[in-house]
C-alpha cells in the first residue's frame, strides 16, 4: 500500500512538471488587460470547486467570472482526436448565456458546475464526437469597480414633473439620505428635509458628510438592517419599471427608489418613489426579464425566479390531483347521477385553405406561399346539418361569422344544461357556508359554460392558419363574468389618465362601496359587471342567475336603486357596463397550451379548442378515424390541385378571371375540371373514373363541390367523436373535461382505480436526486442510416449487414392503433399498461 502511494505521488509529480512545461510552450493571453486569470491542470470537479472558492476569496470587488476549458474530442466512428485550447470558443457559458456577475457568494455557481454539466456545455461538431478528456481550465475574473450613487445631475422631465416621484436635487451627494429621511419623516417639509437627512446620515455613519461621495450599492444590506426597512431600486424606462434591486428582507416598511444614470458621465442619482403603482403599469425582473403586471407579484416571483430557467419546488405530503366539481359536491353531500357527470355536447369544425403564392425573404429563409382560409364548416353534436361559411371577403369577417354561429349553438346547449342542473344549483345555494356556495356555483357554471370545440389535426394546421386573427375574436367574444376586477382597474386608470389626477378606489359611502370617487368634482365612478348586475343587453330579464337563484332583472333593479340613492345623497354618477368598455391594450389569451408550433388547447371561457387527434395514435388520418368507428358518411373528394396551383389552373382556363382575395367567386364560375386536377400528391392516387363521372353529373361548379366536401368532413367526425367519448365513458373518463390528451386521461384513470392505501409521495430531501435524473434525461446520438431496414438485406455502418431489428413503440401508440383497427381488447388492461409506460 505504501509503495502504491509512492508511485501515485511520483506520477502526479511527473504530470505536474509536464503541465508546467506545457504552460511555458503554450502561453495563455486574455483578450483584455483588465481581465485577471489563473491557469490550472484539471484533476477533478472538486479541485475545480476549490480553486473557484480560493479565487473568490482573493477578490475585493464584485466581478464577472468565466471558465475556459482545454479538452480533447474523439470521433466514435473513426477514432480521430481533436484538441481544443482554452479560448472564448471553449467557454462553458454559451453565447446566449450571460457571463455570471459575482457579488457575495459563488455557492450557486459551484452548485451548478457538476462533472456532467461541464461536459454537456462543451461545443461539439455533431453527435459523432464525444469528450475524451478535459486537461486544463482557466479561471477569468473581471473586477468591476463600483461608482457611489449620489451626485448633482440634471434629471429628465418625466422624473422632475412626476407627481409620484420626489427628486431631491441637492448640491451635495446626499440624495439617498434625503429619500430615506423623507420616507421616515413624511410630515416634514421637502425644503427642510436636508437637516433630517444629515441626522439620519450621522446616526448610521457617525461622521461628517462634507466629503461624502455617495452610497455604495453593497452598503444597502447593512442600511436595511440598521433602519428596519426594505429598499427596492427601480429604473424607469418609458412606462416600464425595471427592478434593479429587490430586497430580500421582510420588514414592515418598504422604501422604493428610482435610479437615474447620466450616460455621458456615468454618475447616478436616487429619487424617492411615493406611489409605485401610479408611475408604471409593468414591472420587469432583472434576473429572467419577465414582465409582471403588479408590484405585489414581484415578491412571489422572486421566490421562484431562477434566471429564466424552470425551478422545481418540492412540497411535503402526498400528491393528489385537484378534485373535479362533482367530487367536491360529493364532499358536501350533493349527489349527482353518474350519467350527468359526463359533458354531452361539443362542436366539430374543419377549415379548407388555398395557397397564396408570395415572394418573401427572412434572412436565409425564403417563403414561396402561405395557406389562406378558403371556407369553414362546423356542426354541433346534436345538429342535423352543418353550417358552411365561404370566405368571400376577409378572413377575419368569416371567423366572426363562425364564432357567432358557435355562439348560437352554445346558447342552445347551455340553456338545456342549466335546466338539467338547476336542482343542484338550488342545493348548493342552501348550503350554510357562503364561501362554499360561491365557489361551488362558480365551478359548476364553468363546467357547464365551456363548450368543447374539436378539429382534426387542428393544433398543428387549422389554428396556425388563423392565429393572426383568432386572439382578437376570442377576446371580443369571451365570457362576460370573467375577470371583472381587472377590467374595472383598467377603466379607472383610463379615467385617471384623462383627469390627470388620482381617484379614491373602493370608497365607502353610507352602506355602499363604490369603485372610484373624485373629490374634486364629487363624482362617483361605478363599473358594473354584466353577469353580476343583470345587464339587459347581455341577458334576458327572466333569466336565472345560478349564483343567487334570482332573476337577472332583480340584480338590474338593485343596481338602478343604488345609483338613485347615491344621487339623492348629492353625488354625481358615471357608470359603465362591462360590455361597453373595450380596453385599448395588447390582446392576450392566458388559457393556452402550446408545444412548439402546436396549439394543444385555447380557451376564452366560452369555448375550449382542442384537437381530436390528441386522443388517437400518431399518424392517424381523418379517413382512418372515420372508418375505425364505422361512420355512415365517408370522406369526400375535392381537386386540391386547383386551390394549390391557381396560376397553372388559370393558364389552362383562360376564360376565368381571379381577383384576390375572392377565390370563392372563381370557384363559382369554374366548372368541374379535368380528372388530372383530382390527383392527390400525398397519397399518389387519383379519383376513380366512376366517382369522377358522378361528381361531374352532380355538381355544376367547384363551389358546390367545395361545400359538400367541407361538410362531409365534419358530419361523420361528430359521429366518430361521440363513439370515442362513449368508449372512454365506460371506464369513467370524459374526453371533453378530464384531459386534453391521452396522458391526461391516463392520470385520471390511475387515480380512479388505485387502491385506497396507495399514495404517491413527494420527498423534500430528494431534490438533488430528482434534478440529476431530470438533467440526464437527454436524447442520445440519433443516427438514422435509412428508414427501411430488413434483416440480412439492408446495410448499416461500413457496409455491414443488419442482423437484428428491434422496434420500440410507446403504449399510447399501440392504444391508438388498436382503436383504429377496431380490435376487441380488455380496455382496463390496456389503460393500465399505458399508465405503467407513462410512469416508467
Amino acid at each position: 500500500m505504501i509503495q502504491l502511494q509512492k508511485d501515485l505521488r511520483k506520477k502526479q509529480g511527473q504530470l505536474k512538471r509536464k503541465y508546467i512545461l506545457y504552460k511555458k510552450t503554450h502561453p495563455f493571453k486574455p483578450k483584455s488587460k483588465t481581465i485577471e486569470y489563473s491557469r490550472h491542470r484539471f484533476i477533478g470537479i472538486q479541485d475545480l470547486h476549490n480553486n473557484i472558492q480560493i479565487n473568490h476569496q482573493q477578490q475585493t470587488l464584485r466581478y464577472r467570472f468565466d471558465i475556459q476549458l482545454g479538452f480533447h474530442l474523439r470521433n466514435i466512428e473513426t477514432d480521430e482526436v481533436m484538441k481544443f485550447y482554452p479560448s472564448e470558443n471553449t467557454s462553458i457559458f454559451s453565447e446566449n448565456e450571460q457571463i455570471p456577475l459575482i457579488n457575495n457568494s459563488v455557492y450557486h455557481l459551484i452548485k451548478d458546475l457538476e462533472q456532467s454539466s461541464l461536459i454537456e456545455r462543451l461545443k461539439r461538431p455533431n453527435s459523432k464526437w464525444s469528450v475524451d478528456n478535459v486537461y486544463e481550465y482557466v479561471l477569468l475574473t473581471t473586477p468591476l469597480p463600483g461608482m457611489p450613487i449620489g451626485s448633482k445631475i440634471k434629471l429628465p422631465d418625466n422624473i422632475v414633473n412626476s407627481k409620484s416621484i420626489i427628486s431631491f436635487n441637492s448640491d451635495d451627494n446626499m440624495c439617498f439620505w434625503n429619500c430615506l429621511a423623507y420616507f421616515l419623516n413624511s410630515d416634514c417639509r421637502i425644503d427642510r428635509i436636508h437637516r433630517k437627512a444629515v441626522t439620519v446620515f450621522n446616526k448610521y455613519y457617525n461622521k461628517s458628510h462634507s466629503d461624502y461621495k455617495g452610497v455604495d450599492i453593497e452598503e444597502l444590506n447593512d442600511i436595511e438592517s440598521h433602519f428596519n426597512v426594505n429598499i427596492n431600486i427601480y429604473r424607469l424606462e418609458n412606462d416600464k419599471a425595471v427592478m434593479e434591486r429587490h430586497s430580500s428582507q421582510s420588514y414592515q416598511l418598504t422604501l422604493n427608489l428610482n435610479i437615474f444614470t447620466e450616460i455621458e458621465t456615468g454618475r447616478h442619482h436616487f429619487s424617492l418613489i411615493k406611489n409605485i403603482a401610479n408611475i408604471t403599469k409593468v414591472f420587469q425582473c432583472t434576473n429572467c426579464n419577465s414582465f409582471l403586471s403588479e408590484y405585489k407579484k414581484l415578491k412571489s416571483h422572486a421566490v421562484v425566479c431562477n434566471n429564466g430557467k424552470a425551478k422545481v419546488i418540492f412540497e411535503d405530503g402526498n400528491y393528489n390531483p385537484k378534485p373535479n366539481i362533482f367530487e367536491q359536491l360529493d364532499a358536501f353531500g350533493i349527489q349527482v347521477p353518474n350519467n350527468l357527470r359526463f359533458y354531452p355536447y361539443f362542436i366539430f369544425y374543419d377549415f379548407e385553405t388555398w395557397l397564396n403564392k408570395i415572394n418573401s425573404t427572412n434572412g436565409k429563409l425564403q417563403y414561396t406561399g402561405t395557406h389562406e382560409l378558403l371556407s369553414i364548416s362546423l356542426i354541433g353534436s346534436e345538429d342535423e346539418s352543418p353550417v358552411f361559411i365561404p370566405v368571400e371577403t376577409a378572413t377575419e369577417e368569416a371567423l366572426n361569422i363562425m364564432v357567432q354561429n358557435m355562439e348560437d349553438i352554445r346558447t342552445k346547449y347551455i340553456k338545456n344544461l342549466y335546466q338539467v342542473y338547476n336542482p343542484y344549483f338550488t342545493q348548493i345555494n342552501n348550503l350554510s357556508e357562503s364561501n362554499s356556495r360561491k365557489l361551488l356555483c362558480t365551478q359548476l357554471m364553468d363546467w357547464i359554460d365551456i363548450l368543447p370545440v374539436y378539429g382534426f389535426n387542428s393544433s398543428s394546421y387549422d389554428i396556425n392558419v388563423v392565429k393572426k386573427y383568432l386572439p382578437h375574436i376570442l377576446i371580443k367574444n369571451s365570457k362576460k363574468h370573467g375577470n371583472v376586477s381587472k377590467k374595472e382597474k383598467q377603466w379607472l386608470q383610463s379615467i385617471e389618465s384623462q383627469l390627470k389626477r388620482n381617484l379614491e378606489h373602493n370608497k365607502n359611502i353610507e352602506r355602499y362601496n363604490v369603485d372610484g370617487y373624485d373629490k374634486v368634482t364629487n363624482i362617483v365612478y361605478e363599473f358594473n359587471g354584466c353577469f353580476f348586475h343583470g345587464c339587459q343587453k347581455c341577458y334576458d330579464s327572466d333569466e336565472i342567475n345560478p349564483t343567487t337563484g334570482h332573476k337577472m332583472k332583480h340584480h338590474y333593479q338593485k343596481t338602478i336603486m343604488k345609483e338613485k340613492i347615491l344621487k339623492e345623497l348629492g353625488y354625481n354618477m358615471i357608470s359603465v357596463s362591462e360590455c361597453e368598455f373595450n380596453p385599448l391594450e395588447k390582446i392576450e389569451i392566458n388559457n393556452i397550451i402550446k408545444c412548439n408550433n402546436k396549439y394543444k388547447m385555447i380557451s376564452n371561457g366560452k369555448f375550449i379548442f382542442k384537437d381530436i387527434i390528441a386522443y388517437l395514435s400518431p399518424g392517424t388520418s381523418l379517413e382512418k378515424y372515420l372508418r375505425a368507428f364505422d361512420t355512415e358518411c365517408p370522406k369526400g373528394v375535392f381537386p386540391h390541385r386547383v386551390t394549390q396551383n391557381l396560376d397553372q389552373y388559370l393558364k389552362e382556363h383562360t376564360g376565368l378571371k381571379f381577383e384576390k382575395p375572392n377565390i370563392i367567386e372563381l370557384l363559382k364560375k369554374s366548372s368541374i375540371p379535368e380528372k388530372k386536377w383530382f390527383y392527390n400528391d400525398l397519397t399518389r392516387s387519383n379519383v376513380s373514373e366512376c366517382n369522377y363521372s358522378k361528381i361531374k353529373s352532380k355538381y355544376g361548379n367547384l363551389f358546390q363541390l367545395l361545400k359538400d366536401y367541407n361538410n362531409s368532413d365534419v358530419k361523420p367526425a361528430v359521429e366518430a367523436t361521440k363513439k370515442l367519448a362513449q368508449f372512454f365513458n365506460t371506464i369513467g373518463l370524459d374526453i371533453h373535461k378530464d384531459g386534453i390528451s391521452i396522458p391526461g386521461l391516463s392520470l385520471k384513470y390511475l387515480w380512479n382505480t388505485k387502491e385506497k392505501d396507495v399514495e404517491f409521495q413527494l420527498f423534500k430531501g430528494n431534490e438533488e436526486l430528482y434534478q440529476k435524473y431530470r438533467d440526464n434525461l437527454v436524447g442520445g446520438p440519433s443516427i438514422i442510416f435509412n428508414h427501411y431496414q430488413e434483416k440480412d438485406k439492408t446495410q448499416i455502418r461500413g457496409g455491414k449487414l443488419c442482423r437484428r431489428i428491434m422496434v420500440l413503440m410507446p403504449m399510447h401508440y399501440i392504444f391508438g392503433r388498436l382503436v383504429n383497427q377496431c380490435c376487441v381488447v380488455n380496455i382496463k388492461w390496456l389503460i393500465s399498461m399505458m399508465i405503467y409506460s407513462l410512469m416508467c
